[in-house]
């Protein structure tokens, strides 16, 4: 791909020729008060592709818990913790392969500002978590160039919420910095 003149590598998924899957599903919901609930779900796949290899993409076994918090009829916050039985996807991908992640800097005002950095912080966290189990894995900084060194409105479009075009090239500027050190 052909990238603000520089060639870019892409990579793509594809469908196998054909598959056979079977499983079950198990959900428990409880509501413990007005404003609390928690909500369970464990599921077992089991299938091979038409190569008789195990389908990649699905663990055998996944596990979910959650703990359901309503504040108000606009405001959610949920706390998951999520299992999954087979070797983590982020060890699946070869090592010599960098990972980067990244917030998005875009302010999601429908929730609520103070939902939307909540949710924000939550991501960062689990980040640094995902740094900590794999080499060659890094964080750009997207969220804190806007929000920290480009803070002025000059940055923003009109509502306040988007970075600019002048913010953008900003950004893909460090980005490009960050990926050729």
């Amino acid at each position: 791909m052909l990238y603000d003149g520089e060639m870019m590598k892409m990579i793509a998924n594809t469908n196998i020729n054909s598959a056979r899957m079977f499983g079950v599903n198990f959900n428990f919901y409880q509501k413990l008060s007005p404003k609390i609930d928690v909500n369970l779900n464990s599921s077992y796949v089991n299938g091979s592709s038409s190569d008789t290899l195990p389908l990649a993409h699905i663990p055998p076994l996944s596990i979910r818990g959650e703990l359901n918090f309503k504040s108000n009829k606009k405001s959610e916050i949920t706390f998951y913790t999520k299992y999954n039985a087979w070797k983590k996807v982020i060890n699946k991908i070869p090592e010599h392969w960098n990972i980067i992640f990244t917030v998005s800097p875009v302010r999601y005002t429908k929730i609520g500002l103070i939902d939307n950095f909540l949710g924000k912080s939550i991501l960062r966290l689990a980040i640094e978590k995902l740094l900590t189990l794999r080499k060659n894995s890094f964080y750009f900084p997207s969220y804190e160039i806007i929000t920290d060194e480009l803070r002025d409105y000059s940055f923003s479009e009109d509502n306040g919420t988007h970075p600019n075009q002048k913010a953008v090239a900003v950004v893909m500027d460090r980005f490009k910095e960050f990926l050729f050190i």
